[in-house]
């Protein structure tokens, strides 16, 4: 009886017990069935977040401040924070108000998501570095496809954004306390273009990208985090009823991890 109960009614506790829980609700039913890539201004806990779409901004809201994806253990009082693929700010709203004195890094590869992105940071007194430019292997700048979201990607389109040589960028820092990466695939060739600087992580999320046309890469990042003495833990974000029978064949990705790296001291 004790399990039923629990599994019926988990997230009518959360929902009781969780301002973030409740908050999230909230955001489904005032936009979930909004027009997506409509731009809004949302007003939650107190912040003014532009929004270009809806629907990416209620599961970003959810991962990050629900389920708290970012949240990293640490005793100093001003930790290093490089986030790549900032998006429009919500990670970098959530640094401000975990580790308020930290020293934060936005690098976003979408030029007009980075313009919301400062425009956020600055309404909601965010003291954040905004580096628009993309997270690559050299700076000569890279190809680029804009989704009008979350979702854009480096190496194809047909727009040319600014990039930047994420390993050069990693050296000039003598130990980085958080580094996050969820660069829409890019991560398959940027994270082994920087196997020999991430000794100076402590703490690591990277989300991976794999299609089903494409080799997955899975096993070589792993290796290099492994390599780099991590150990990490991994959870899925495209859960597949029967994934034998359902490949995701015609889905932007067919396996899509979040993998939390961190050192066991």
């Amino acid at each position: 009886m004790r399990l039923f109960l629990e599994v019926c009614f988990r997230n009518l506790y959360y929902f009781f017990s969780s301002k973030e829980h409740r908050n999230f609700y909230k955001l489904l039913f005032l936009y979930g069935d909004r027009k997506r890539y409509k731009s809004l201004t949302v007003t939650i806990s107190g912040q003014k977040i532009i929004v270009p779409d809806a629907l990416s901004f209620i599961w970003q809201y959810k991962e990050i401040f629900v389920d708290q994806s970012y949240k990293f253990n640490t005793d100093k009082k001003e930790p290093i924070i490089i986030d790549c693929g900032s998006n429009i700010g919500l990670s970098a709203l959530y640094y401000h108000s975990t580790y308020p004195n930290a020293k934060v890094y936005c690098i976003e590869a979408d030029t007009e998501i980075a313009k919301i992105l400062s425009d956020n940071l600055k309404t909601n007194n965010c003291k954040a570095e905004v580096i628009a430019k993309a997270a690559w292997i050299h700076n000569n700048g890279v190809s680029f496809s804009s989704e009008g979201s979350d979702s854009g990607s480096v190496g194809q389109g047909d727009l040319k954004v600014d990039s930047l040589d994420l390993a050069e960028y990693l050296s000039t820092f003598k130990e980085i306390d958080f580094l996050k990466m969820d660069i829409e695939g890019a991560e398959n060739i940027v994270i082994p273009h920087c196997k020999e600087v991430l000794n100076k992580v402590n703490t690591l999320f990277l989300e991976y990208h794999g299609t089903y046309s494409e080799e997955q890469k899975l096993n070589e990042l792993l290796s290099i985090l492994k390599e780099s003495g991590f150990h990490y833990y991994i959870k899925t974000e495209n859960k597949r009823k029967s994934p034998f029978v359902n490949l995701h064949q015609d889905r932007m990705y067919d396996l899509q991890l979040n993998i939390y790296a961190y050192r066991i001291k």
